[in-house]
């Protein structure tokens, strides 16, 4: 078995009080990943999130083994500062 080593990143989306974080993700309980970034919105104008990371943790939520409905809700709930961990390949 091959070891990719894979490139943590932290970053801080401030939400809007309307409208989300400008990002949609796809997968599930094998990983949630980013599926695209919305050009104008807060992701994009942060310039840190890419299409192809794989969320860890959406504040102190983890995001590895949920369902792909769970970890939309966890995003949608999110309020303020939203605290992000990533991984890269």
């Amino acid at each position: 078995m091959c070891n990719v080593q894979e490139e943590i990143i932290e970053l801080d989306l401030d939400k809007p009080q309307a409208g989300g974080l400008g990002f949609s993700v796809i997968g599930g309980e094998r990983g949630i990943f980013v599926k695209s970034i919305t050009p104008g919105g807060i992701a994009e104008s942060s310039g840190e999130l890419q299409v192809g990371d794989r969320l860890l943790k959406v504040n102190e939520e983890l995001m590895t083994g949920v369902s792909h409905t769970k970890a939309v809700t966890t995003i949608r709930k999110a309020k303020g500062l939203v605290h992000l961990i990533v991984s890269r390949p």
